[in-house]
This record gives structure tokens, sequence and C-alpha cells, in this order.
């Protein structure tokens, strides 16, 4: 008998021969298992960690100034230009902005059938370009500009933290589905084809202001009550409304096309996307507030008396803003009118006491031939207040600041032959930036120090 073998109580033989197997695979199961483990942790970590840095990568968005040419899918329609031109985004795909130093990526990130991309970079390059086709940053606050030959299918989304200001300009698109969705926090209204319209209806004589779509209302003066049960209003004459009691608050959405003057008076609030039109000046008084809306005029639009302004304020004539008045969001001039005998430039006024915090922006015509002889600038942008204006100022004329300015300047056409900029306060962070007439150079010449520019100073 071998010496490591025992016999047990029933003859049988025990020993290490036997003993050793069992113990060397219960090893290898336990090892395996721990294996197995160590690695969905891991794999749950990565995961973890891949979602954050994503996450990192789409709110990352604050100041700098970029532009993307055109935004189209190739898919539906033959391209008239170079396609290295365009950045062709999927019909599923998110746009994602993330700056990098002074330049600016756009990623997309697409969903293919069951299969996700990973981000890419399609362009990063900084942009002074303030002329049309062009989607447009300006300081840390973002326009986006969808104009001519501008083809959009699906969705896109432009997510931002520190970035809460996404004013918009739209003109003659030709062919657009989906929507903007603009996740901060402060929304504006989704784009769709009734913001299109609104602009086509204030600047088309044409379009039939009483299609049945809207409501004729005769009355000169309204409450909030008597106006909530409409959605589609025409107002024919100057028109007022005003709070009465406890009778304060208009909320939207809606559309409001007033033939003649409106006033805002008493306290009343209007808010959640009301789209209002008038022909003639529009005021807004006695502590009145107007909150995201989207407000275009033919004539002027006046704020005084404490009111607030929060949204898209769209004027042919002048925005005056006095009395601790408060405008939040930019204020842009569409100047559409040829008519030479009636044209008179455009100004944008911020005085006693009121804030602003947004860009001011006078926007000439696209026809330049209209004002080639005109050796005096082109609008007016003037700042006499005791609060600081936060944001960006661009002007092809005249700029005169008497106030703090903390943002981005810009002024169009600096020369002592067609405009000057008078500064005779504190301003911070800004470029003063020449821009040529020709409208296919993007760059300017800019000036980082405005104090050198002792010709411009009074």
């Amino acid at each position: 008998m071998l010496p490591f073998l025992a016999r047990g109580r029933n003859g049988f033989l025990y020993g290490s021969a036997f003993a050793m197997p069992v113990v060397l695979i219960s090893l290898a199961v336990i090892s395996i298992c721990i294996y197995v483990l160590i690695s969905i942790i891991n794999m749950h970590n990565k995961l973890v960690v891949d979602k954050l840095q994503r996450r990192k990568l789409e709110y990352i968005a604050s100041g700098g100034l970029f532009k993307v040419l055109w935004l189209i899918r190739s898919s539906k329609i033959n391209l008239p230009m170079k396609e290295e031109e365009y950045i062709i985004i999927p019909e599923t795909c998110r746009v994602i902005i993330r700056r990098r130093g002074v330049f600016w990526e756009i990623y997309s990130r697409a969903t293919l059938g069951n299969r996700s991309v990973e981000m890419k970079r399609l362009l990063g390059f900084p942009s002074f370009d303030l002329f049309p086709n062009a989607l447009q940053v300006c300081g840390e606050i973002p326009v986006f500009v969808f104009s001519s030959n501008v083809y959009i299918d699906g969705n896109i989304c432009l997510d931002a933290v520190d970035v809460h200001y996404y004013p918009l300009r739209i003109e003659r698109i030709k062919f657009y589905t989906g929507k903007l969705v603009c996740d901060t926090t402060v929304k504006l209204p989704a784009v769709n084809k009734s913001l299109l319209d609104s602009i086509y209806r204030l600047y088309d004589e044409n379009i039939d202001y009483l299609s049945p779509e809207f409501v004729v209302l005769e009355s000169k003066v309204f409450s909030p009550s008597e106006l909530k049960k409409f959605k589609y209003i025409y107002l024919d004459g100057d028109v007022e409304i005003r709070s009465v009691y406890n009778d304060t608050l208009l909320e939207g959405p809606g559309k409001i096309v007033v033939n003649g003057m409106l006033t805002f008076a008493n306290k009343v609030k209007v808010r959640n996307n009301w789209e209002i039109t008038s022909s003639g000046d529009i005021f807004v008084k006695d502590s009145s507030e107007l909150t995201s809306c989207i407000v275009f005029s033919k004539a002027g639009i006046y704020f005084s008396g404490n009111s607030r302004g929060l949204g898209q304020f769209i004027s042919e004539k002048q925005i005056t803003s006095t009395d601790n008045s408060k405008l939040i969001f930019p204020t842009f001039f569409l100047v559409q009118s040829n008519d030479k005998k009636s044209f008179s430039e455009p100004e944008i006024s911020i005085q006693s006491n009121s804030d602003y915090s947004g860009i001011l922006f006078v926007y000439k015509p696209e026809d330049r031939s209209f004002h080639k002889n005109q050796l005096s600038g082109y609008g007016r942008i003037y700042v006499n207040s005791a609060q600081s204006v936060k944001g960006g100022i661009f002007c092809e004329g005249i700029v005169e600041l008497y106030s703090n300015v903390v943002g981005f300047v810009s002024c169009k056409r600096i020369d002592k032959r067609v405009g000057y900029t008078l500064w005779k306060n504190y301003v911070q962070n800004v470029q003063i930036c020449r821009y040529d007439l020709n409208p296919r150079i993007a760059l300017p010449v800019c000036f980082g120090d405005f104090t050198k520019l002792a010709l411009f100073r009074e």
C-alpha cells in the first residue's frame, strides 16, 4: 500500500491525490468570478466617466465670436457651392458648441439607426463677420442668424450653462423644418413658421391682415381678461391695453396685429410668447412688463416709467428706454424701407437710469447701394444712464457712450468722413473694429485698446 493513502471506514481510499484537483478547480472558479466582477466594475466606471465627459463637452459655451456659413442636409438638395463651404448635419444630429482658447469648435452627435456616432469636430475658427448668411456668436451672447439659402432639416439643439441669451433674426428661409431648442435657464419661444409669418406680415403689404385666423376687435381700450380668450387678434386704430384692479396678466402664446399706435399701461403684464406687430409707435409705461415676447414696430418702441422688456424688440425708427426701465435681450433694427423721402436713420437710446443687458444692434438694409452716397454713417446708439450696459454694441454709424459699458463694442466704417465714436466714460473688454465695405471680407481691422484711437475721441 502506498504510504500517502489511507483506508476509510468503508474501505475506500482517501488522500491528497483526490483532494488536490478539487482545490485547484475551486480556486479557478473563484478567480474567474473575481475577474468578471472587476471587469463589470471597471466598465461601469468607464461609462460614468464617459457620460460626464460628454456632458462637460456639451455644456461648455461662454464667450467668443464665431460663424458657421451654412447648415444643410445634402441628401435633399443639390449644393450650389463647393461642398467644403458647408457643414453637413444629419437630420437626427445635435449640434454642440465648445470653446477652446480663442477658437470655437462645432461638434455633431448623430444617431443613425441603433448606432450612435462619436462626436466629431466639424469646424473651429474665430470670426468677426456681421454680414448675413452666418451663424454668429458675439461676446457672451450668441446671435443665431438664418438667412437666404439656408436649409435646415430636423432639430437644432444648443446646450449651454453660462450663456442665457439666444436672440434670433430670420430672413428669407427657403426650407425649414424642425425647431431650435435652447436648453438654458432662460428660453425664447421655439422658432417656427409663425415667427416667419409675423416678419412677413409686418413688411409685406400684400398680406391680408383681416385673414380668417384673426378676430377683429373695435374697442380702443382693453383689459387682459378681454383678450385672454383670443389667440389671434387684429386691432384697427390706436389701442391701449391696461390692467384693471387685479386683472393684470395676459398669458400667451398668441398674436396681436395693430394698425395704429399700441400702448401698454398701468402695470399690465404680457407674458409667454406673444408676437406683437404694430404699424405705429409702441409705448410700454407705468411699470408694465413684456416678458418672452417678440415685438415688431414700423415706428418706435418706447419704455418708460420703470417698465420691463424681456425678449426681442425690432423697430424701423427708434427704441428708447428711460426712467428706470430695464431691457434684457438684444434690440434689433430691421430697416426695410426703400423710400428715401421718408427715411430717417434709426436710433437706440438708453438713458435716465435705465438698465440694459443684451446687444444693441443697428442693422442696415441688405441693399448697400441705398446708402453708398451717405457719408454721415448709419444709425446712432446713445447711452447716457447711471446704469451700465452689459453685452455688446453693434453700429455702423455713431456711438455715444456717457455711461459704463461692459462687453463687446463693434463699430463698422469708423472713419473721419463717415462717422465717429465718442467715449466719455469707462469701457471694459472692448474691441473696436473697422469693417471693409466689401461683404465678402469677413475679418475686419480691429484695435484692442480704444484709448489709442485719439482720432475718434472728443
